[in-house]
């Protein structure tokens, strides 16, 4: 569990048992925290009723959905699957519990927005001109340098907000990004110009005098919630006239990272670069855990850059025609 995950509660009727199955599965090396809280979730559902048996019943999974409809079909998705593993650890301790029957997997309708470099210039112009705030003493010289993070380096939002100031190489200007969504840890070299950012950006004295360990500290010098960086950001977007249709529509923050791919993929064609050659060095440098996921954007920039469309073509046509252009992490 990282640090800055707290341990998940459970208080409803199935508690032990919850307890006992996410427990199982941390100690075969899983995180199993968001999992968990889908446990909590329906685990606190069950409370409201008066009897509901020593283990989840069929009729209490589907009551959970039909008191749930604004769950998509992806979301449902996975807590049957999450409900599946549970009802085979319970069986696997003699019970005769429900197992619900395997699902296919759900692909994400959403379109990502690929931001262009007229419209990350007005971000970055928004965020250079942020005054600070005494509720929020650093966020005025964070969020000009996580931007370019963002952008320059292509991370989730999560990666960039867990970075300790011992993560950050500046004098060799190398990013060492621990845990990562498949807990795996890995680096990243920087550009001369986004180290030099960094560099002042660690050498100005309200942050080299905090005692925060992260080089992004929250006020209480602890780690900055995902969240926090969420409503400013849709606020980066009101100010710099860019507009945000709402939720599940976007543009959403994680969109940064889908720009950032699309962008190299453009740089390395307009250059004549091997796109199958340099694939594999983006799909690491992203964090992927198969190619398969970077190679979405290859369509994706060619939908987005018509310009390079027949250069483009050359090197997709035909090979991933299966794969969703935009399911990428």
């Amino acid at each position: 569990m990282k640090p800055y995950e707290t341990k998940v509660i459970f208080v409803g009727p199935f508690a032990k048992l919850c307890e006992g199955f996410v427990s199982h599965k941390q100690a075969l090396g899983y995180k199993y925290h968001s999992e968990a809280k889908m446990l909590r979730y329906f685990d606190c559902f069950c409370r409201q009723f008066d009897s509901v048996g020593e283990i989840p019943s069929k009729e209490l999974v589907d009551a959970f959905f039909e008191a749930n409809p604004q769950h998509t079909p992806k979301t449902k998705a996975n807590f049957l699957c999450t409900m599946r593993q549970f009802g085979e650890y319970l069986n696997a301790l003699g019970n005769n519990a429900y197992i619900p029957s395997p699902t296919k997997s759900v692909k994400s309708s959403f379109t990502p927005h690929i931001f262009t470099r007229e419209e990350m210039q007005k971000l970055f112009s928004t965020v250079d001109t942020l005054k600070r705030n005494m509720n929020t003493p650093y966020m005025h010289l964070v969020l000009p340098v996580l931007m370019r993070m963002l952008y320059c380096c292509g991370l989730r939002i999560s990666e960039a907000l867990n970075l300790m100031r011992t993560d950050v190489d500046l004098e060799n200007g190398l990013l060492t990004i621990r845990n990562t969504k498949f807990g795996k840890d890995r680096y990243i070299p920087i550009s001369n110009s986004l180290a030099s950012i960094c560099r002042d950006y660690a050498a100005n004295q309200q942050i080299s005098e905090s005692s925060s360990d992260y080089f992004f500290p929250a006020p209480d010098n602890g780690r900055i919630g995902g969240h926090t960086i969420y409503e400013r950001f849709r606020g980066m977007l009101q100010k710099s006239g860019i507009g945000y249709g709402g939720r599940g529509i976007g543009p959403r923050l994680h969109d940064v990272r889908h720009t950032f791919a699309v962008h190299c993929l453009r740089k390395f064609v307009s250059e004549g670069k091997d796109v199958l050659v340099a694939l594999p060095i983006l799909s690491v440098y992203m964090g992927h855990d198969s190619i398969l996921n970077t190679q979405c954007y290859l369509r994706l920039t060619a939908d987005v850059f018509p310009e390079i469309t027949g250069r483009m073509a050359d090197f997709y046509t035909n090979l991933f025609p299966e794969v969703n252009a935009y399911e990428a992490d």
